[in-house]
């Protein structure tokens, strides 16, 4: 893996996972995300790495008041410059 992005706490077994999907032709994000799922889900799922507890913390959430507004402005804008 890159040396710039500094030290990482990142699994060996993840890293490992990354290059196997690399070398399989795989997308780099793609692969990272099927690493981390096959680290989750089967070699590791107790650890801290795999728990989202605050990961959905001070996000938005959708009203559907908010999900129609953006709809109809993608639309207007679509109409009005596509």
């Amino acid at each position: 893996m890159p040396k710039e992005q500094g030290k990482r706490d990142i699994p060996e077994d993840v890293d490992r996972y990354v290059e196997e999907h690399l070398e399989q032709g795989k997308d780099e994000s793609y692969a990272w995300a099927l690493a981390w799922s096959r680290y989750c889900e089967y070699k590791n799922p107790g650890s801290d790495h795999c728990k989202q507890n605050s990961y959905f913390d001070g996000k938005k959430k959708a009203s559907p008041r908010r999900i129609v507004f953006a709809h109809l402005s993608l639309k207007l804008k679509s109409k009005l410059w596509g």
